[in-house]
C-alpha cells in the first residue's frame, strides 16, 4: 500500500511532464522562425551580393583598357623622294627597317618618281596607286604588305537579290460622255489616259551591262542569277569601282518601308455637296493636323518648285492646285488615322471600305486587292456557217469584271528618308444589266470605276491625303404604311418612293513607314497588339 501512492502520485503527474516538454517544444519551434526567417534572408542577400560582385568583375573585365601594346598607335610619319626608282627597288626601300613583311607581284615592272613630305603608309600606298595603278593589300595586325601589278584578276562578289520576274502595270483613264447608268462616272469615245509599266525581269542584264561598262573592254562579267555571285575579271581600278557599286546597289535594293492605307468613302451632307471643304478640316484639327502640297503628278497636278515638301506647318492652299477630274493630293502632318477620319465626320458619313497594309522592298510594287470576280458575257462570236452547218449559233464570250477595292503602291527611298510612292487606288463597282441581243437575253456588266494614278512625295511616317474623286448615285428611298403598305396590290396605294441624288467622295489615306532596322519592326509588332488588345476590350 506505501509503494502504492508514490506509483500514483508519478502516473499522475507523468501526463504534466509530458505536456510541459511538449509546450517547451513548441515554444522551441516557435522561437526558432524569426531565426530560420533571418538565416534565409541573409542567405538570399549573400546570393546577390555574390552575383552582383561577379557581374561587376565581369564587366570591369569587358570595358577593361587594353593593353599598352594592343592600344592603336599613330601612324608613323617620314618624308620620301624617289626619282625612276624600279617598283621592286622602291617598295623593297619603303619596308626596310619596319617591322612589314613584303609580297611582290612576280608581273611588277616600271618606275616611280615621287617626293612627299610627312606622309604615313597608308597615304603613300594611296597616292601610289593613284597614279601608278599598283594595287596594294595591307595588314596592319600581321605587319603585312603585298603589292599588286596593274593587270586584270579575277574577284568574286556575292549581290542578295530575288532572280524572279515580276512585271506589274498601271492605267487610269478618264472622260465624259452618255451614260445609262446611275453614275456619273464613266468612259467614253472621249478621253485621255496614263499607263505606266514596271518589270524586273531584266534586272541582271541591266547589271551585266552596267558592270561591263565599268569594267571595260578587257573586264569579262559572269553571273549567276540564282546565288546572286558575280564574277569579275578586270584591272585593279576597274575591280574597286565594280565593288564600290555593287555595295551602294545592295543597299538601295535592301531598302524597306511598311505602307499603311485607309480608303474611306464620304457621304456628303447637304452643306458640302461641292466636295470636301480641307480648309474647315484643317481649321478643326488645329495644330495637330495640318495639310500641306506634297506632290508632282504626271496627270498635271502642279507642285512647289522643284518638287519639294512644303515647310512644316504650310497650309494648304486650294487655289494653286490644277484639278484633274477635282483629284488632288496633299501631306498630312500628324500620325494618327482616327483623328482625321473623326474630322471627316463631319461632313458626311463615313464608310471605311478597306485598311490594307503591306511591307515592300524599295522600287518594288506591292498589290492589295480586295473583292471579288464576276463572270459576265463580254461578246459573242460568229460561227463558221457553210453548206454543211444548219441553226448555228454564235458563241458567248465570258470574261470576269472586278468589283472592289485595288491599291497597288511603287515606293522610291531617298538617301534622307523621303519616299517617294507610285499609288494607283481603284474602286469598281460591277452590276448586271439584261440586254436583249438578237433573239438573246444575255446579262451585260456595267461598272462603276473610280481611280487614280499619282506620284507623291512623303517624308517618313507622315500621312498623305489624296481626295477629290467625287460621285454621284441615284438611290430609290421607299416610304409606306405600317402594314397597310404590305398588302398584295392594295399596298401600293399606301407606299410612296422618291428618288435622290447622293453625292459622295472617295479620299485614300497612306502612310509609309521607313524599316531601318529590327527596331522598326519589333515598334510595329506593339503598336499592332496595343491595337488588338483594344479592340478585344470593346467587343
Amino acid at each position: 500500500m506505501t509503494y502504492l501512492m508514490p506509483l500514483r502520485l508519478t502516473l499522475l503527474l507523468l501526463p504534466l511532464m509530458l505536456a510541459g516538454c511538449l509546450n517547451t517544444q513548441l515554444n522551441s519551434r516557435f522561437d526558432s522562425s524569426p531565426t530560420l526567417e533571418q538565416t534565409l534572408e541573409q542567405r538570399q542577400l549573400s546570393v546577390e551580393q555574390q552575383l552582383a560582385t561577379e557581374l561587376q568583375s565581369s564587366l570591369l573585365d569587358t570595358i577593361a583598357p587594353l593593353p599598352q601594346q594592343a592600344q592603336r598607335q599613330p601612324e608613323p610619319r617620314f618624308s620620301l623622294s624617289a626619282r625612276d626608282l624600279p617598283v621592286n627597288a622602291f617598295f623593297t626601300a619603303l619596308v626596310e627597317g619596319t617591322p612589314y613583311s613584303l609580297i611582290l607581284d612576280p608581273a611588277l615592272e616600271g618606275t616611280i618618281t615621287l617626293e612627299l613630305k610627312q606622309t604615313t603608309l597608308p597615304q603613300l600606298l594611296e597616292l601610289v596607286r593613284r597614279r601608278y595603278g599598283f594595287d596594294y593589300r595591307l595588314d596592319q595586325q600581321q605587319h603585312q604588305l603585298e603589292i599588286l601589278a596593274n593587270t586584270p584578276r579575277s574577284e568574286i562578289y556575292q549581290l542578295d537579290y530575288l532572280s524572279v520576274a515580276r512585271t506589274g502595270s498601271s492605267t487610269t483613264s478618264a472622260g465624259s460622255s452618255r451614260s445609262n447608268s446611275s453614275s456619273d462616272s464613266s468612259s467614253g469615245a472621249i478621253s485621255s489616259s496614263i499607263e505606266t509599266r514596271a518589270t524586273t525581269e531584266a534586272f541582271w542584264e541591266r547589271l551585266q551591262e552596267n558592270l561591263q561598262a565599268i569594267a571595260g573592254e578587257e573586264g569579262q562579267i559572269t553571273i549567276a542569277a540564282q546565288t546572286g555571285m558575280i564574277i569579275v575579271t578586270a584591272p585593279p581600278k576597274a575591280l574597286r569601282h565594280i565593288e564600290r557599286y555593287l555595295q551602294q546597289t545592295e543597299a538601295i535594293l535592301q531598302r524597306q518601308v511598311i505602307i499603311e492605307a485607309h480608303i474611306i468613302e464620304v457621304e456628303l451632307s447637304d452643306r458640302f455637296q461641292s466636295g470636301i471643304n480641307w480648309a474647315s478640316i484643317q481649321q478643326q484639327g488645329s495644330k495637330q493636323l495640318t495639310l500641306s502640297q506634297a506632290i508632282d503628278d504626271v496627270t498635271g497636278l502642279t507642285s512647289n518648285e522643284g518638287g519639294q515638301l512644303l515647310a512644316e506647318g504650310s497650309s494648304l492652299n486650294p487655289t494653286s492646285f490644277a484639278p484633274f477630274g477635282g483629284m488632288f493630293s496633299a501631306a498630312l502632318e500628324g500620325s494618327s488615322f482616327a483623328a482625321f477620319i473623326e474630322l471627316l465626320k463631319g461632313q458626311g458619313e463615313v464608310h471605311v471600305l478597306s485598311s490594307p497594309r503591306i511591307a515592300t522592298l524599295n522600287n518594288q510594287k506591292a498589290v492589295i486587292k480586295i473583292g471579288t470576280d464576276e463572270f459576265f458575257v463580254n461578246g459573242f462570236t460568229a460561227p463558221d456557217v457553210n453548206e454543211n452547218t444548219t441553226n448555228a449559233l454564235p458563241t458567248p464570250e465570258i470574261d470576269t469584271f472586278f468589283s472592289g477595292v485595288a491599291l497597288d503602291v511603287t515606293p522610291q527611298i531617298g538617301l534622307r528618308g523621303d519616299i517617294t510612292l507610285h499609288v494607283h487606288p481603284t474602286v469598281s463597282q460591277v452590276t448586271e444589266e439584261i440586254k436583249n441581243v438578237g433573239n438573246f437575253t444575255v446579262p451585260l456588266a456595267v461598272s462603276n470605276i473610280r481611280e487614280s494614278d499619282s506620284i507623291i512625295r512623303a517624308a517618313n511616317g507622315q500621312i498623305v491625303v489624296i481626295g477629290g474623286l467625287m460621285q454621284t448615285n441615284e438611290r430609290d428611298n421607299e416610304s409606306k404604311v405600317p402594314l397597310l403598305g404590305d398588302i398584295p396590290l392594295l399596298g401600293n396605294l399606301f407606299t410612296h418612293t422618291a428618288r435622290s441624288r447622293v453625292k459622295s467622295e472617295l479620299v485614300i489615306l497612306l502612310r509609309p513607314t521607313l524599316i531601318d532596322d529590327h527596331h522598326s519592326w519589333d515598334r510595329e509588332l506593339n503598336r499592332n497588339q496595343r491595337l488588338l488588345q483594344r479592340l478585344k476590350r470593346q467587343h
